[in-house]
């Protein structure tokens, strides 16, 4: 309960002075966040609920996140709380200012933004020794909205490399390339996703 606090104050705070906070700010939370988070690079159930998250909500058609995900990532939080879970705060965290900045129809705070995606990504690496899609097309978006053109280039094309068979990495590449090929291959094969028809590819 105490690390759920101290989450909801970092929120707090962070839409009252969020200027002053960026990496400096981050990295004194997940020292904080880490103090009662037992790190052990065999439990995998952090890891495997992010990757739900991926394949529920930016991999399928259906864009919304099962109750049994729902209910795991809230258990592992605040009641049975799992190894590594800092790994899914810091994603919280990632989470609420994104969604926030939408439901205010304020700008999302870009450099911010950077900095939470890029603390989650060394995290995680540093623990599992591998990078989830879901981390890549995070960054492309961060990257992309701080005008950084060709660092998310190099980004896309490494979550490509990686994860070929990532929808929203195949739609973005599209979209910063005009592929016809891979306009096929969305239209024939995934119509239906939700990032198809937000973008309206046909």
């Amino acid at each position: 309960m105490k690390q759920l606090f101290f989450v909801f104050a970092f929120f707090s705070i962070y839409f009252s002075f969020s200027q002053n906070l960026h990496k400096e700010f981050l990295d004194k939370t997940i020292v904080e966040l880490k103090k009662e988070s037992k790190i052990d690079s065999k439990d995998f159930r952090a890891y495997d609920l992010l990757e739900s998250f991926y394949n529920e909500v930016l991999q399928s058609d259906n864009v919304e996140l099962t109750e049994e995900t729902s209910k795991k990532i809230e258990t592992y939080i605040v009641k049975d709380k799992i190894p590594n879970n800092h790994l899914l705060v810091l994603f919280l965290m990632y989470q609420e200012h994104i969604t926030q900045a939408l439901h205010n129809n304020e700008r999302i705070n870009s450099e911010y933004q950077i900095a939470c995606v890029n603390l989650l990504e060394n995290e995680i690496n540093a623990i599992y020794s591998k990078i989830p899609a879901l981390i890549y097309i995070y960054k492309f978006e961060a990257l992309s909205a701080n005008d950084n053109e060709s660092e998310s280039k190099r980004i896309l094309f490494e979550g490509l490399k990686k994860y070929p068979n990532s929808i929203p990495l195949k739609v973005y590449f599209y979209l910063s390339s005009s592929d016809n090929s891979l306009k096929k291959d969305l239209i024939e094969n995934h119509k239906n996703h939700w990032m198809i028809k937000q973008f309206d590819i046909k």
